[in-house]
């Protein structure tokens, strides 16, 4: 198998877990992220990851792929769904976060992810694309201490959350899957503080997936 990915991508990151967790040798490439080409020629959109399978063929959206080398390879490892979570706390609260976290990420990304932004061009395509949702990234970047300060209650009623069965680490659940790669898109932002219930969690996912953590990497 390959894997098309981002580094940056938490949907990307979805698909690195699961093959993380299961052990797994998938080669992999990161595509430039202003080559929409690449993209066309293997699936016909611009979309990641992507996934080649042994047989050739090739398949997208991140969930889908999680599903498909969970049940194909190896003992089956996550026995919820991703509908379970629907409408829940953690739901909840990934709505919640998601408005100050794309304002800190989408920023710091093209200042860190070489690979996805090896050129100018790539940085351009980025900014162009996100600063529809969230306007200039300077600014963003300059209101940084405000989208923290939006975050770090949210970061603190993760606590509980993560006592639930779900996420409490027997065995890899969907909720994991949803989860850690939204604070791990956040551990490169500088100044926000994760409990330390939830820095072990993701220290925990990060080591057991083999994606890592860029807490060295935060601005």
């Amino acid at each position: 198998m390959k894997l098309y990915h981002y580094d940056h991508c938490p949907y990307c990151v979805r698909a690195r877990m699961i093959i993380g967790w299961k052990g797994l040798n998938v080669e992999e490439e990161i595509l430039a992220n202003a080559d929409e080409q690449s993209h066309y020629d293997l699936v016909g959109a611009k979309i990641v990851p992507i996934l080649k399978k042994d047989d050739g063929s090739y398949m997208t959206e991140s969930l889908d792929i999680v599903d498909y080398i969970d049940k194909n390879y190896g003992q089956v490892l996550l026995q919820d769904n991703p509908a379970d979570y629907q409408d829940t706390k953690l739901s909840r609260w990934l709505d919640a976060a998601a408005e100050p976290a794309r304002h800190l990420v989408h920023p710091r990304n093209i200042r860190i992810f070489q690979q996805d932004f090896p050129a100018r061009a790539d940085r351009d395509y980025y900014e162009t694309k996100k600063s529809r949702s969230i306007g200039s990234f300077a600014t963003a970047f300059e209101n940084s201490a405000g989208y923290i300060a939006a975050l770090a209650p949210l970061l603190e009623e993760l606590k509980p959350l993560l006592e639930s069965k779900a996420l409490q680490g027997a065995t890899p659940d969907y909720a994991d899957i949803l989860l850690f790669p939204i604070l791990r898109s956040l551990s490169h932002v500088e100044g926000l503080i994760f409990p330390a219930e939830v820095r072990s969690y993701m220290e925990r996912i990060g080591e057991e997936t083999k994606v890592a953590l860029l807490f060295e990497q935060a601005i």
